[in-house]
């Protein structure tokens, strides 16, 4: 009987270790950058650029000041278009930033071209993200860029803004339900077998 009891018991302990008291979740981070629709970039640089650098800031998105986050790699996505001009053919361009190269020297001939750069975890410590765009040949209409990127954390005790939740009636954890749940199915199997 008293084995039954210890089994139901080392159960409960068990499964209190697997719910946890502590989950993990994930924030998203979104920053665009849309100059305009007229935005020309041209390797000749004249009445145009030849290059522009912006930087992407998530430190203002909710959740930036989560403590012991875990960032993932992140995704730039460029959108850039032919001018369709004199010259088509022959349109070129270098986007560098920070954590990565997307392109040295590539056509982007395409009347409506686009490509997603991938942004090493490392960079985002810091909440910027700066990045380059270049004409190197011909000219072309630079329409925007986005970078998306997610962090994990854990959410031991704590509220969706990070900090210490110190409520004044806090809510039981599953652990701690299920624990007392099965240590209560515990005494009842052992005090049935008892009397009987």
């Amino acid at each position: 009987m008293r084995k039954s009891f210890m089994s139901v018991l080392a159960a409960g302990l068990l499964l209190s270790g697997v719910v946890g008291n502590s989950m993990a979740e994930t924030i998203q981070y979104e920053e665009p950058y849309n100059p305009g629709t007229d935005y020309l970039m041209s390797a000749t640089s004249t009445g145009a650029f030849k290059s522009l650098t912006w930087t992407f800031d998530i430190r203002d998105n909710p959740g930036w000041d989560t403590p012991d986050q875990t960032f993932n790699n992140g995704t730039i996505t460029l959108v850039v278009e032919d001018d369709r001009g004199g010259g088509d053919g022959d349109e070129k361009a270098t986007f560098t930033f920070d954590g990565g190269t997307g392109l040295v020297d590539a056509n982007i001939n395409a009347a409506g071209w686009g490509g997603n750069f991938t942004v090493d975890s490392s960079a985002f410590s810091d909440g910027l993200i700066m990045a380059t765009l270049t004409a190197t040949t011909g000219d072309f209409y630079f329409r925007s860029a986005n970078l998306v990127v997610t962090s994990n954390f854990t959410n031991a005790g704590s509220d969706d803004t990070g900090e210490e939740n110190n409520d004044a009636n806090p809510v039981p954890e599953p652990s701690t339900l299920i624990l007392l749940g099965t240590g209560l199915g515990g005494l009842a199997i052992w005090r049935k077998k008892k009397t009987s």
